[in-house]
């Protein structure tokens, strides 16, 4: 058994975990370098968001609306965010921010030709996934997307339905990664279970998973885990109330923010997974179980004021 186990072991017997193995504010320091007096919007890091289709047009705006919100306020943060979706909802988009800059690339959903339209614009952290939608076409596209960004170095943030089109991947796209799953995402990119499972089982499976290729995994539920085979972080969130539809969008903008601002994933991916959770904590003493991603994404300037740091 990995010595990283034990812990887990202990807690299924009824020990309380290490503060160390929580994901907690110091996360945040870790992944948030202080802002310099002279930043312009591009030395704070820029991200990416791919993803949309003709049925699914507000995901990969949440994205963005997280990572430039939460930069925004820590002033330490991300300080440009393209926007790229179909050309079929491009205005639907522009709608909803007119704010956010807004790429387009040809037909109704993600494909391997839309790819080169992607590859002249300006990031250093890119998330694939949100409202991207299913299909062979899409799932090359993923692949082939996966491939220019590890080429390029770049840390990509996996999410929704471009986890799916995973296994399809060589093994080196995966290097760059933070792959976000819930349990159903896991099943089918891993054919493993863990519906019911307990917390030192989904520890071991998720650090199997991101040893075997190289990359972090988010294994998204109640106990939160992040590793990336050999640390391993676990967020035990105190409620339920982040248990709706868009929510896991903003989580994956703001885990690209941090990545963008400081080069590193695990870390980012530990700071993101504590902020998104900690307001929903915070959100629910006032919105109870009602709480919808555009609440999240409100509440993140108050929240992250707290960490703002300047120099220079």
């Amino acid at each position: 058994m990995p010595i990283y186990m034990k812990p887990f072991d202990d807690y299924a017997r009824g020990a309380r975990l290490s503060p160390k193995l929580l994901c907690s504010p110091g996360d945040v320091r870790l992944a948030m370098p202080p802002r310099r007096m002279d930043a312009n919007k591009f030395s704070s890091g820029s991200v990416m968001i791919v993803g949309g289709s003709q049925y699914y047009h507000g995901a990969p705006v949440l994205s963005a609306r997280a990572a430039s919100t939460a930069m925004a306020a820590l002033r330490t943060g991300v300080g440009y965010v393209t926007v790229c979706v179909p050309k079929s909802i491009e205005t639907a988009v522009r709608c909803l921010s007119a704010g956010l800059v807004v790429l387009a690339f040809d037909g109704d959903s993600l494909s391997k030709r839309a790819i080169g339209a992607l590859e002249d614009v300006r990031h250093t952290v890119s998330v694939i996934g949100p409202g991207l939608s299913r299909g062979d076409g899409v799932e090359k596209a993923v692949v082939a997307f996966l491939k220019m960004e590890a080429d390029a170095g770049r840390t990509v943030v996996v999410d929704g339905d471009a986890i799916r089109a995973m296994p399809l991947a060589d093994s080196s796209a995966w290097a760059n990664t933070i792959v976000t799953p819930h349990h159903g995402e896991f099943k089918a990119v891993t054919g493993v279970d863990l519906s019911g499972a307990k917390l030192p089982r989904r520890v071991e499976a998720a650090a199997m998973f991101a040893a075997e290729r190289h990359c972090v995994i988010v294994l998204k539920g109640h106990e939160t885990i992040v590793t990336d085979g050999m640390k391993v972080k676990i967020n035990l969130s105190k409620s339920p109330a982040l248990a709706t539809m868009g929510t896991g969008d903003v989580l994956s903008g703001i885990i690209a923010a941090y990545a963008s601002m400081s080069g590193l994933r695990f870390e980012s991916a530990a700071a993101g997974v504590y902020v998104h959770s900690a307001i929903g904590d915070k959100l629910r003493k006032t919105k109870g179980l009602h709480i919808v991603a555009q609440d999240v994404i409100d509440a993140i300037p108050d929240f992250l004021r707290r960490f703002d740091r300047t120099v220079g």
